[in-house]
Parts: structure tokens; sequence; C-alpha cells
């Protein structure tokens, strides 16, 4: 798509595509591409908003799976709004004229959509359910933002509008952009599911790009581990945590994604009656099934599987592996180990050692190798489910949640159940 004509001479150009690093020798163009023009004073005529709301609540129903459907999207809203223009301007500059902001919210998020349908052929992707109300939204000004988190990576914010509305708002640092637009096509290619935390838009402002989601107010599974005694996990608990994150990366693998990294600090608690349940988070290591063999890992060392420890390893990272659904139901496993075990990893305890210990926190794959590679690790595995896991809360509960961890952590990738071999057995219910 060339442009979209808003009445007249005003365009919105199509962004440009970007390309993940595996795509090595093809342009690799950030640039998003998202103009509104206008004049000195702009002229804004606005159809009933619930019009909007309701092509855009139509277009949410059924996945969409060409080009086409995003341009007679486009064309509806052209019908609905009016612009006159001469000096071409950034969408960003319409910041404190919520119209615009609003338009420009729905337009972004769009383009994405487009930009996944051009760089995974096939794939069908997915209207945020919500976004006419998240446009809304964030076409207001925040009546607080908070930074809720800061890494390498980027950057984690709460924001929150009037009416208690509450988002979080997620930037990435230039070194790592690709995660950020590897997240969004992610989120673009799923449906929507309870066990994965909501998609609600994207913006741009200042050259910029940021993914909008719900906010789960509950914390993450490693701060309940680790910081947050009063979670108070039971085995009831367990189990509920177990089932839904199960159900959200068979969600996933039923749509040909590899999750790539699973851990406590990626699963956010969610209340439900008297306990907890849980959704999944941060989607930038995402790759499509079946993957090609990879030159470098990608994820956490403590959680990657036995067989990416069978070659050459260096600092943080193995090499030559080849991610697969059996690798997230290893991680599954080891990640559901340390929640049982109050936030000690896998790796340490099948070899408690200060080495071991420090090895797990720092990522160090070379320390990590010689347990990986042990002979004896299924037995070990075995051992540790068996007496120290059941030890920790004897209960009908345990015994099953233990059978469960058996079925994921299979030294031999061959023996793993899948994820949907897991949701059959434990949770069809």
């Amino acid at each position: 798509m060339s442009g979209i004509t808003l009445h007249g001479t005003s365009k919105i150009p199509s962004m440009k595509r970007r390309h993940s690093d595996s795509e090595i020798g093809k342009n690799k163009s950030d640039s998003y591409s998202c103009f509104l023009t206008r004049q000195v004073s702009p002229v804004v005529i606005l159809s009933p908003r619930e019009s909007l709301a309701t092509i855009l609540e139509k277009a949410s129903q059924n996945p969409i799976t060409t080009a086409k459907t995003v341009n007679a999207i486009f064309q509806n809203i052209q019908q609905l709004f009016f612009l006159q223009s001469v000096v071409p301007l950034q969408a960003s500059s319409f910041t404190e004229n919520k119209d615009i902001s609003y338009l420009q919210t729905i337009v972004t998020t769009l383009h994405s959509i487009q930009n996944t349908l051009t760089s995974y052929p096939g794939r069908a992707c997915y209207l945020p359910q919500h976004l006419h109300f998240s446009a809304e939204l964030l076409s207001t000004n925040p009546i607080n933002t908070k930074q809720l988190a800061e890494s390498h990576c980027g950057i984690v914010r709460v924001i929150t509008y009037e009416g208690d509305h509450t988002m979080i708002q997620k930037n990435t640092k230039q070194t790592h952009t690709n995660d950020l637009q590897n997240e969004i096509h992610t989120y673009c290619s799923l449906p929507p599911s309870p066990y994965i935390a909501s998609f609600a838009a994207v913006t741009k402002k200042r050259s910029k790009t940021s993914l909008i989601t719900e906010y789960l107010p509950e914390g993450d599974l490693w701060a309940a581990c680790n910081e947050d005694p009063k979670k108070n996990l039971t085995p009831t608990n367990y189990l509920s945590i177990a089932r839904c994150i199960t159900k959200g990366l068979l969600h996933m693998h039923e749509h040909n994604l590899i999750y790539q990294d699973m851990k406590p600090e990626n699963v956010v608690l969610i209340k439900i009656d008297d306990g907890y349940g849980a959704k999944l988070i941060d989607f930038g290591l995402t790759c499509s099934n079946p993957s090609p063999i990879l030159k470098d890992s990608k994820g956490t060392p403590a959680y990657f599987p036995p067989e990416y420890y069978q070659g050459k390893v260096a600092d943080c990272y193995c090499f030559n592996v080849q991610p697969s659904h059996a690798t997230d139901v290893w991680s599954l496993g080891a990640t559901l180990v340390e929640m049982i075990l109050g936030g000690q990893q896998l790796i340490y305890m099948l070899n408690p050692t200060p080495e071991l210990w420090n090895a797990a926190t720092d990522g160090n794959t070379r320390c990590m190798q010689k347990s990986f590679t042990d002979k004896k690790l299924q037995e070990k595995i075995d051992a540790l489910l068996t007496k120290k896991l059941a030890s920790y809360h004897p209960s009908p509960e345990i015994t099953t949640f233990i059978n469960f961890l058996r079925d994921c952590l299979q030294v031999d990738p061959a023996k793993r159940r899948t994820a949907q071999q897991l949701v059959t057995q434990y949770f069809s219910s």
C-alpha cells in the first residue's frame, strides 16, 4: 500500500517492514513512517466514535489474512475522518489534539498488522478486541505514569488514566528494537487467549514505537517465590498456575510458535476466586515452528534444555541449537520446579553448590554444561521430584504435580510430553 488518502491530499504512508536479525542481507530499515498532514490550523471533522468502534469490533471478530482486509478498514476510516493539509508532519506532533492522537493509535496498530502479514506470508493476524477503547484512553493525558522495570533491553511503565484504567507501556532500547518488533508480530499473530496478556495497541511518539498491553497487578511468579511471602502459594495454586501457563503455551504451539523464554519472570499471576492463575508475557524471543538451527541460543541459560548443552558453549550462550516445542516444555518444567521450591532453580537443586548457584544466576553456561550433560541427570531429576518436592507439601495435589513435572523434565526430548498431551492428561476438566 503506497499510502492512504484521507479526503484530498492528506496521506498516511505505509510502515516500512522491520526485518529480524535472521534475515541477513535484506533491508533492515526500522522506519515506521506513519505520517499525518495538516494545515497550520488543522480541520478535523469526526463522525460519531461509535461508527469507527463498530468497524473495529467487526474486524476483531475474524482473523485477518490479507492486506486487502487492512486496506478495507483504512477505507472505512477514510470515510469517517476529514483532514485538509499542506505541510507534512509526524503524527506525534498532534499529541495535544485528542482526535488526531486517537486516529494515529488505530492507524499505527493497523500498520503493525499489515507489517506482520507482509513479513510472514500465510500467517493470520488479529486486531486487538478493545482497540477502540484503548485508542480512546491513549488519546488522553495519563494521570499517573510509573516505571515498573528497567533492564539492558528497555523500560516498562504502568500508565493510569481517568477512571482507574491502567495499561502497560513497553519500550526497548535501540539495541533491542528487533525484540519489540518481534513481540508485536507475535501479538498480531495470536488470537486472544485468557492465558496470555491482552494486546491493546501499538503507538508511536517521537520515533519511538511502544507496545501497549493489559496491566496485571498481582506481579510475576519470580516475585511471588522470592519477595512476596504474602502470596502464600498452596498446592492447589501450583496446579492452577501450571494449568494456565500450560494452556498458554499450547495456544502458542497451536499457532506454530515457539516461546523460547519461559521463566518465572514471564509468568504473571492473576486472582482466581480464592487462589491464583497466571498469564504469559514477553514474546520478544518467540520464533516460528519449525525453527532453523540457530547460531547461538536465545533465552535464559538456567531454563535451557539438556540438548542445548551437548555442543559448544561460551559465556551465556549455547551454539548451534534448534528450538522446538519440546524445549518450551522443558522450560515449563524448570519454571514450575522453581515455583514449588520457593525460588531455587532446578540446575542448582540438582547439584547444590555455591558454584552452581552463581552460574544459574549469572547465566554461566560453561559451569552449567557439566551438570546438564551428566549421564545420571535423569536419575537426579527423578530423585529431586519424588523425594525433595514430595516432602515440601505432602498432599494428593503434589503427587499429581510431580507426575506432571516428570513428563516435562525428560532429558530425551523425544520422551517429553507435548503441551497438548499435558493439557489432555492433567487439565482436561
